[in-house]
């Protein structure tokens, strides 16, 4: 997979675009191209939609969020980035030993249930004919 790489040429064209049209346009259209993208995305859940239609609009959304940041003077973003990206990176991992503990779990509660059980009381031999069924005689 390879990870989507800003050159500085797309940085400037993206400035341009932001220079040009204005903030509050270009943030409208980022609401709409992010509208676009979630129908794409709605479509490919529900019914099998187009991956060529979603690589056309996450490359819309992609160069709408290259304007804001730079709106922003994005600094701070690839921190919070960064921060977010371990984040969740932990939570990954903590839920997997909870999978791993819950199965580990479950194979026992398995285990236990199908295993027989034995009687722990204790017969003696002389409380043998007391268990015998009435009329038949010992051997």
């Amino acid at each position: 997979m390879n990870a989507i790489t800003r050159s500085g040429l797309q940085y400037m064209q993206a400035k341009e675009i932001l220079s040009y049209y204005g903030i509050k346009p270009q943030v409208v259209k980022t609401i709409e191209e992010l509208a676009e993208l979630t129908i794409e995305l709605s479509c490919y859940v529900n019914n099998g939609g187009s991956e060529a239609c979603i690589e056309e609009e996450i490359a819309d959304v992609y160069v709408m969020l290259m304007q804001m940041e730079l709106w922003l003077d994005g600094e701070g973003i690839e921190e919070i980035v960064s921060e977010k990206l371990h984040r969740q990176c932990i939570r990954i991992d903590e839920e997997r030993v909870q999978k791993e503990n819950a199965q580990r779990e479950r194979e026992r509660i398995e285990r236990e249930t199908s295993e027989p059980k034995y009687c722990d009381c204790e017969v003696k031999i002389e409380d043998i004919d007391d268990l015998l069924p009435i009329g038949e005689e010992q051997k």
